[in-house]
């Protein structure tokens, strides 16, 4: 069993629909604010050399797929932009 999954976000609309996924940013989980955008916080942590920086900001969508990766329990929220499958608005 693979820890990771690679996961299409073009590919979650079927293509009877009539759309397509055009972009994707990824949000907070509560999709109010851009993830990037978010200011990392640095944690001191008891027995622990190094500072723990939070959010980790996993790599944005990429590739015609929009394809990103996640992990077993991870949650993640994105704000994608839709258009007609054959052309623009």
């Amino acid at each position: 069993m693979k820890p990771f999954f690679q996961v299409s976000l073009a590919a979650l609309l079927s293509p009877s629909s009539g759309l397509r996924i055009s972009s994707a940013i990824e949000m907070t989980a509560t999709g109010g604010v851009p993830l990037a955008s978010l200011k990392p916080v640095s944690y001191k942590v008891d027995g622990r050399a190094d500072p723990i920086i939070m959010p980790l900001v996993p790599a944005a969508p990429t590739g015609p797929g929009l394809v990103v990766t996640i992990a077993p329990m991870q949650v993640r929220t994105f704000l994608c932009g839709i258009m007609p499958a054959t052309g623009s608005f």
